[in-house]
């Protein structure tokens, strides 16, 4: 009967009575396997981008040292016999993987600075137990009814049956996952699966890129803190963050990066910032409009009140009603406040209106009355103590309540005095005449001269006013504005309604069409030229696929990937430059003349010429 080798460590038993004068051959055969077997001395391996392939005396080691720079992902390929334990130390570096395995069957990943304790059956590698100082790592699979640790880190394998640490998404879910110190989870991972699940972080979380959360409500956004859960920040459409104070919308910035106070659709989307409802409250410096090419500085009150300006702790000291006219007082106090017509008023004892301008032939118009014939009103009222001193009538006439009016005659104010000249041929030749203007619509006869006939004897009482008219003229304007598309949006709102003495949360989504700005996206480069380039996804390092003990598929594997990257893109919104026609008015000389007669002059003639009628008359009663 021939002699029976032992599948484990292959030692060979005699039959008996067989091998007279070979059984000790046999024996110290059998004794050599045996001390191999139980020697624990440890041996050292350089891996680099190349598998390794134990030999036989190396293979009977218990201790494996790995050391050596990984350019490639490598085998450590052991015997397939004998069957036996191996504790791996992977001492490597660099982003690649190091699987212990046999010839035959499947192996197992050792991770780097890990300790791994493993097992051949002859066929497969079996991962036994890992330990490292410091942190604990698992690429299998882990099961335990509790874990302690500082710090853990979890790259591959399962707990509670569910894959981890993988890049791409994987079902499933850990009934009690929890960790105290620094806690690191690699890949994609889900932490919660239902409205009542709560992720509790004590302390400081730092994340390293992207954090990801739901859409959330205004009632229950996203983000909120412990206790207040209808109060923080939602994302209501794409590109847009909202925020929201007892489940109402308080603000949001849209998707142009256009502020929203008060109201979740925008109203104007050229307007950067728009504030629906009560007031803006203070600034506490100034306020400051900056209008883009050729744009004019606006305020814009779209509601049907007034706008009022709060100025040095009074309020309306200017006011612009809705019916468009201008108030001022510096007390805030107006005959009407809400009066149609224009109101200025100080207390104070400098000019209220004044005008200065350095066109000589135009003038300045600090003041104009217009009347339409017939009026019996006044252009310009003076009072004192509530009573009228000085009036200017629609018609022109002035009046005061003493009849008094002089004019600056003081004698330092004049050079080359003397007296004056005869006028008492000249005045003889005036023709007082009675007229009636023609747009009197009351007929009243009047006594006067007429200016062309007293040119030809006092030329210097003659004043020339150019005739003017309104004219309605055009002009081209150029604008700079933001190119708009019309958008659907949906519109998200939600409010707390009373139903069958239950409060309910009732969000509605309504299509909206909304006027957007077209926005044009452009490259960014670095100081030297170069496109500045954004992470799209990170790489993906290949993953065998994870079996449990049954050899059946936990994880499956992942092929490598490397990062994808994209250049970065600034946004910037559309402007387009167009002409409008615009319609204005401006005064005009028509080209005639209008002439008028220096009255107080002519009455000072008149004055002189008196005195000497009065000396011809007493010359005449000496005779």
């Amino acid at each position: 009967m021939p002699n029976v080798i032992l599948p484990n460590l292959g030692i060979e038993l005699p039959d008996v009575g067989s091998d007279q004068d070979t059984w000790g051959d046999i024996l110290n055969a059998d004794l050599e396997i045996l001390d191999l077997a139980v020697q624990y001395d440890a041996i050292a391996k350089t891996l680099g981008a190349a598998d390794v392939t134990l030999t036989d005396a190396e293979a009977a080691s218990a201790v494996i040292n790995l050391t050596g720079t990984l350019t490639a992902n490598v085998n450590l390929i052991v015997p397939v016999s004998p069957v036996r334990l191996y504790l791996v130390n992977n001492g490597t570096t660099g982003a690649f993987t190091v699987t212990v395995k046999t010839p035959l069957g499947t192996g197992v990943t050792v991770l780097q600075g890990a300790n791994s304790l493993v097992y051949s059956d002859g066929t497969n590698i079996i991962q036994g137990a890992t330990s490292v100082n410091g942190s604990f790592a698992v690429s299998g699979a882990l099961s335990a009814g509790s874990v302690s640790t500082a710090s853990a880190t979890i790259t591959g394998g399962s707990v509670n049956s569910t894959p981890v640490g993988n890049t791409t998404p994987s079902s499933g879910a850990f009934t009690t996952l929890s960790a105290s110190g620094a806690t690191t989870l690699n890949g994609e991972v889900t932490l919660g699966d239902a409205a009542a699940d709560a992720i509790t972080v004590t302390g400081t979380a730092t994340f390293a890129q992207a954090t990801q959360f739901p859409d959330g409500t205004a009632a229950l956004p996203a983000i909120t803190n412990t206790g207040d859960t209808n109060t923080g920040r939602f994302f209501p459409a794409e590109d847009v963050i909202a925020e929201s104070t007892g489940g109402v919308e308080r603000a949001r910035i849209t998707s142009t990066g256009n502020m929203l106070v008060g109201a979740a659709s925008q109203i104007d989307a050229s307007n950067r910032v728009e504030i629906t409802g009560g007031q803006i409250g203070h600034f506490s410096n100034q306020f400051n409009t900056y209008p883009g090419s050729g744009n004019p500085y606006e305020i814009i009150n779209r509601s049907v009140g007034p706008l009022d300006l709060y100025v040095s702790g009074v309020l309306r000291p200017v006011r612009i009603t809705s019916a468009g006219y201008f108030k001022a007082s510096n007390t805030g106090v107006y005959g009407s406040v809400a009066g149609d017509f224009h109101e200025v008023r100080s207390n104070q004892n400098n000019s209220v209106l004044e005008s200065e301008t350095t066109n000589i032939d135009a003038g300045a118009r600090a003041y104009v009355s217009k009347l339409p014939n017939g009026a019996s009103g006044v252009h310009h009222l003076g009072l004192l103590n509530g009573v009228t001193v000085y009036q200017v009538l629609a018609n022109g006439n002035v009046q005061n309540t003493n009849n008094s009016y002089g004019a600056i005659s003081d004698a330092k104010l004049k050079n080359l005095i003397s007296p004056a000249p005869s006028y008492w041929e000249r005045y003889k030749l005036i023709e007082w005449v009675k007229y009636i203007l023609k747009n009197d619509p009351t007929n009243q006869e009047q006594l006067g001269v007429i200016a062309q006939q007293v040119r030809g004897i006092f030329p210097g009482l003659i004043e020339e006013a150019p005739d003017m008219h309104e004219v309605t003229k055009t002009r081209e304007v150029t604008k700079t504005v933001l190119v708009t598309t019309t958008e659907t949006q949906n519109v998200t709102s939600t409010e707390i309604k009373l139903v069958n003495g239950k409060y309910v949360q009732v969000t509605t989504v309504t299509p909206t069409e909304v006027q957007v700005p077209v926005i044009d996206e452009f490259p960014v480069y670095d100081e030297s030229g170069q496109p500045v380039m954004q992470l799209v996804s990170p790489a993906v390092e290949a993953q065998d696929a994870v079996l449990d003990d049954e050899g059946n598929e936990i994880q499956p594997a992942v092929a490598a990937q490397d990062a994808v990257y994209a250049p970065l893109m600034h946004k910037v919104p559309r402007m387009q430059t167009i002409t409008e026609t615009e319609t204005y008015t401006e005064m005009e000389p028509t080209g005639t003349v209008t002439l008028s007669v220096k009255y107080s002059i002519l009455g000072h003639i008149s004055d002189v010429v008196l005195q000497e009628a009065m000396a011809r008359i007493e010359a005449l009663e000496a005779r």
